[in-house]
């Protein structure tokens, strides 16, 4: 007996409008092939459809796509040395067992190609040791960057060679001739807001700079400590500043 597996893209519900409507994915393992023909039915007649348990929209839903097997995630896992989750990422994967999408759903499907998410990305990075919290600090610390340029801009606070050295009263910054590093940047945006605004930022510390750079640059995989730190760290500073910019206009 067959084993089907499917990787469902789809829209999260409106709670989540606030997040601009975003496009994510979800598996599901050793289904039978009823219960993956009752999903089709249900979703050529737009209704609500069930899977484990997971209540799904038919309109929310973008593309399914369905594997099968002629084990189970489990039985594989049994067999191997390998890890259920293992044998599941290889399965969504196409590694394990045969594409049947067609079988079940030969034109109303999109293929799944048009619709990648972060989640792939995870996926795909795993042979380079990176994971979920790689993503997340990367995420957290070019967001710094972005927020730095476009208050700059909006602020009209200019962060140049020359404007650099004025702000910080430096004779020369460390910069080569076209780069001026976001540690410097950030010292002088951070006087600017405590000039402009009175907000006192955060001190960007050697260790941070440097934990910033292994991160961005050399692939360090951080800890879910270290994520979770980046992650909020620059979450409270977005609200400090978004308060800032509302007071002041």
């Amino acid at each position: 007996m067959p084993y089907y597996h499917l990787k469902i893209y789809h829209r999260l519900s409106n709670w989540f409008r606030f997040l601009g409507d975003p496009t994510v994915f979800s598996c599901f393992f050793d289904l039978s092939e009823r219960e993956v023909r009752g999903i089709k039915d249900a979703k050529e007649k737009n209704q609500p459809f069930y899977v484990k348990k997971v209540r799904l929209e038919p309109q929310r839903v973008v593309s399914i796509t369905v594997y099968s097997t002629d084990k189970s995630a489990l039985e594989y896992s049994a067999l191997s040395d390998m890890q259920k989750s293992e044998v599941e990422r290889n399965i969504i994967r196409g590694k394990m067992g045969k594409n049947v999408t067609k079988s079940f759903f030969p034109l109303s499907i999109m293929p799944e190609e048009s619709h990648l998410t972060i989640e792939d990305l995870v996926m795909a990075a795993e042979f380079l040791g990176l994971d979920e919290n790689w993503f997340v600090a990367t995420c957290a610390l070019q967001l710094q960057e972005a927020m730095i340029a476009k208050l700059a801009e909006k602020s009209k606070i200019s962060l140049d060679k020359e404007s650099i050295k004025r702000i910080l009263n430096k004779k020369e910054v460390k910069v080569s001739p076209d780069f001026v590093p976001f540690s410097e940047k950030y010292r002088a945006f951070s006087k600017e807001a405590k000039r402009l605004w009175n907000i006192n930022m955060p001190e960007l510390t050697l260790g941070l700079r440097n934990t910033r750079n292994e991160v961005l640059h050399n692939g360090y995989n951080p800890t879910a400590e270290e994520s979770n730190f980046f992650a909020d760290y620059t979450a409270k500073l977005l609200r400090r500043l978004d308060a800032s910019f509302k007071t002041e206009k």
